[in-house]
Formats: structure tokens, C-alpha cells, sequence
């Protein structure tokens, strides 16, 4: 018997909601939807309700640089303490991030936005909605690669109450907006009922994600202000 149900790309899925949310809503008018990978990703702990629900991933550094330097003090190797050495030397170490391209091949991308399987999933639909314009809300409003700042520690937030509040008031508008319906119907069912409609979900996942270190000679072409630290 040949299954007639659809298979769901909850990647496209999202993308196709946030380019309607980002060319509605004003705060987020400077999202460039299709430089932003949309990804799906397991949590480690699947039966838990808590934990990491979504994160976007910058893919370049504060300012949009593409390399950064990192200087740590480390304690000397025991030899060159024994010989009279300063038993706390510096040492300097250079990264970036990976490359990661649209499915052309050629659109570089700025940003990674991935939901947290099946955690995401099993939230109520507008925990789900709003979490959506949370992770879109760090996006920097110049869109250069990196994560939006706050003044003061909590750099990536600012006031949490006040963070949550402007998402809510985001999402509320778009909502008043009336949308197509068929957008936002994905985000409706939880993982169970998913499969009832759907004969799979896929999604595109991102292995490498994190900074990795670079030679100081790749560093300096990538980011000349280098040389001069």
C-alpha cells in the first residue's frame, strides 16, 4: 500500500513563516530571510520539557569581522619556570567561523536559526510563535552577521522582561496582520500529531557551527585591523 501522506520540510516550513513575519513587522524588517539557514537539531535529552527550545548562531564576529583574536594568560611550562621564565606567559589564538551556504551553493549565509527536536515540537502554539520572534529579535539590526547587544552584563537580552514583552508585542502585530493561515499551521501539532499527518519531517541540519582556530597569517587577511594589535 502506497502511504499518501506528505512529507513535512519543517526547515522550509519556518523560513516561509519568518519571511512573512520579517516583511510584516517593522523590528524586523532587516532580516534577510534568505541568508539565514533554517536547521533542525536533536536535543541531547529528548524526554525533558526543559532546556534550549531554539538559537540563532551568528557567523561572524562583533562588527561583522571575520576572524578575532583571543589572548589568554596561561601558566608556563614547568621547565622554563625552573630556568627563571615568567611563570605566566600570554598566548594569542586566532578564529572564525564556518562557511555556510544557502541550498544554491552561492548565497553565503549570515545567520543559523535552529529548533531543538523534538522539544520545539511539543510546545504549546504560542510558545512556539513566540519563540520564533525571540531568536529572530537577536538578529543585529544591521545584519552583519553578528547578535544583537544590550547595554550592561546581560548583553545578549537586556532586561528579560522587557525582551519577552517587545517579542509579545511583535508577535500580537503580526498576528493582527492577518495572515495566511497556512503558514503557521505546522506550528499547531505536536510531535505525535505531526506524524499522524505527515509520513516524515525533515529538516537541514548544520554540523559545524562553533569558531574554530585559524593561523594568524589567515586571521590578518581575513581581518587586517589584526596586524596592528
Amino acid at each position: 500500500m502506497v502511504d499518501s501522506k506528505e512529507v513535512l520540510d519543517y526547515s522550509a516550513a519556518i523560513k516561509e513563516l519568518c519571511r512573512d513575519v520579517c516583511r510584516k513587522v517593522p523590528e524586523l524588517r532587516h532580516v534577510d530571510v534568505d541568508r539565514v539557514g533554517f536547521g533542525m537539531a536533536e536535543a541531547r535529552n529528548r524526554g525533558s520539557r526543559y532546556g534550549q527550545l531554539a538559537y540563532v548562531t551568528p557567523l561572524l564576529f562583533e562588527g561583522g569581522v571575520e576572524a578575532i583574536s583571543i589572548t589568554r594568560v596561561v601558566r608556563a611550562p614547568r621547565l622554563l619556570i625552573e630556568k627563571g621564565g615568567d611563570p605566566f606567559v600570554k598566548v594569542v589564538k586566532y578564529f572564525k567561523y564556518p562557511e555556510a551556504y544557502a541550498s544554491d551553493g552561492k548565497t553565503r549565509l549570515m545567520y543559523l536559526f535552529t529548533v531543538m527536536t523534538p522539544r520545539f515540537y511539543n510546545l504549546e502554539f504560542m510558545d512556539k510563535l513566540t519563540t520564533v520572534f525571540h531568536e529572530l529579535y537577536h538578529i543585529d539590526p544591521s545584519f552583519n552577521g553578528f547578535v544583537r547587544r544590550f547595554p550592561g552584563r546581560n548583553w545578549q537580552h537586556g532586561s528579560k522582561a522587557r525582551y519577552e514583552a517587545v517579542c509579545r508585542a511583535m508577535c500580537d502585530k503580526w498576528l493582527k496582520s492577518d495572515p495566511d493561515p497556512r503558514l503557521f499551521a505546522f506550528l499547531q501539532w505536536n510531535y505525535e500529531q505531526l506524524f499522524d499527518r505527515y509520513s516524515s519531517i525533515r529538516g537541514r541540519r548544520y554540523s559545524k557551527t562553533q569558531p574554530y582556530e585559524i593561523s594568524q597569517e589567515e586571521a590578518i587577511k581575513l581581518n587586517p585591523a589584526l596586524e596592528r594589535q
